[in-house]
């Protein structure tokens, strides 16, 4: 949750802890493309 504050702390969390950081990364990514190629579901 903490690397979710900004993505200039991503290294830090990325050092401390990788799965979290790409897990939460995944996730805020899919809900951008699914925004980006489904606006329908707003």
């Amino acid at each position: 949750m903490l690397c979710s504050t900004g993505l200039y702390r991503l290294k830090k969390c990325r050092r401390v802890t990788d799965a979290p950081s790409v897990a939460d990364f995944a996730t805020v990514f899919n809900q951008f493309v699914g925004r980006a190629f489904m606006p329908d579901k707003r």
